[in-house]
């Protein structure tokens, strides 16, 4: 391998620094060109449209007004609720035709109990190609009492473009790449290309699988669907106070009802471990009410003993016996009683000394 001079490296380098900065570059060029190329001259300046605005393609004068909205890419969801008395026959409707129409269901879940007149739910999130959103609407609601309908369009042609024109520029930089990667002769220079050229790479799947989800959103509506079964279907037309307190009354009597069942299911799925509990409880009290019997009969036995034995000192019980300190005050009162006035001996005439006899 040949060495090159100073100024093939300057050249290498001067390269590379053109490559990071040629993504602005080539995104404003591609602006400019489809601004030129929208309004049929190739002079004029770019103007950036506003973010927080909706991107309309400019028109020429022989487009119609309806062709600006088919160039947009707009996305639609519909979040449809409904009530029926059939419906295993609806549901079985709502899957034939998503199939028929050419969609497809993202998720579905039935819940509640088979009870053949009301208790379940089913829920669909569903694929339906845009342009025959419509007609399935029209043609589901027919068999059942629609609650609330909300729609909801959302303008993503300003994310779209951008999308699109970041992958023109990046494909530009990756042939770009190759090119230099073909010239390249030190193993430094070849290494550096490379990993240019892998985050390229890698970045232009990533703008390729974002542009394929926003087509997919854009061909395909989202429409959700909550279908319950129901007994009685509700009105949809206005009512007057009576009948709207009538009805009122009678579903919060159902719901009370309901409430009822459910909590005596309840009980009863509860009621072996509730018994449980319930022994367990009972034989924690009796042994603690055995435990609280003998610690008071062993408390009066000390409080007994304690009195014998300051009753045969001559002390005072303590205070919390009462019974045995009234006792020792009577025993020693009485002991008092008989020991504060000894007997009086009498004194015989013999052991009296002499008198004097006041007669002599």
């Amino acid at each position: 391998m040949k060495i090159r001079s100073k100024a093939y490296y300057k050249g290498l380098a001067l390269a590379l620094v053109f490559l990071l900065f040629m993504p602005i570059l080539t995104a404003c060029g591609t602006a400019t060109q489809a601004q030129d190329k929208g309004s049929g001259s190739s002079e004029g300046g770019y103007l950036e449209p506003d973010r927080n605005e909706s991107f309309v393609p400019p028109a020429d004068g022989n487009q119609k007004p309806g062709d600006l909205i088919s160039d947009r890419k707009l996305t639609r969801t519909v979040d449809l609720r409904m009530e029926t008395q059939n419906f295993v026959d609806l549901t079985a409707k709502i899957e034939s035709e998503v199939i028929m129409t050419g969609g497809y269901i993202q998720t579905s879940a039935i819940s509640g109990e088979d009870k053949g007149s009301s208790g379940r739910l089913a829920t669909y999130v569903l694929r339906i190609p845009a342009a025959k959103l419509d007609d399935f609407l029209a043609k589901i609601k027919t068999d059942g009492n629609v609650l609330s309908q909300s729609n909801k369009i959302d303008d993503i042609t300003l994310q779209y473009s951008d999308t699109e024109t970041r992958l023109a520029s990046l494909r530009i930089e990756q042939e770009t790449l190759m090119r230099l990667l073909e010239r390249a002769e030190t193993i430094e220079d070849i290494i550096t290309i490379q990993d240019r050229l892998t985050n390229v790479r890698w970045q232009i799947e990533s703008y390729e699988a974002q542009k394929r989800l926003m087509d997919n959103q854009v061909e395909y509506s989202v429409l959700n669907i909550s279908l319950a079964e129901v007994k009685d279907l509700t009105p949809v037309e206005a009512e007057n106070y009576l009948t709207e307190a009538a009805r009122r009354f009678n579903q919060a009597w159902k719901d009370f009802v309901k409430g009822i069942r459910t909590f005596s299911l309840d009980l009863i799925s509860a009621a072996p471990m509730l018994i449980l509990l319930l022994v367990l409880a009972i034989i924690a009290w009796i042994l603690i009410a055995r435990s609280r019997s003998r610690y008071r009969a062993r408390q009066q036995e000390q409080r007994l003993r304690q009195a014998q034995q300051f009753s045969n000192q001559g002390m005072p019980p303590m205070e919390g016996n009462k019974e045995s300190r009234r006792r020792w005050e009577e025993e020693n009162r009485q002991r008092n009683a008989h020991t504060s006035a000894p007997p009086q001996t009498p004194v015989s005439t013999q052991e009296q000394g002499p008198t004097d006899n006041p007669t002599k």
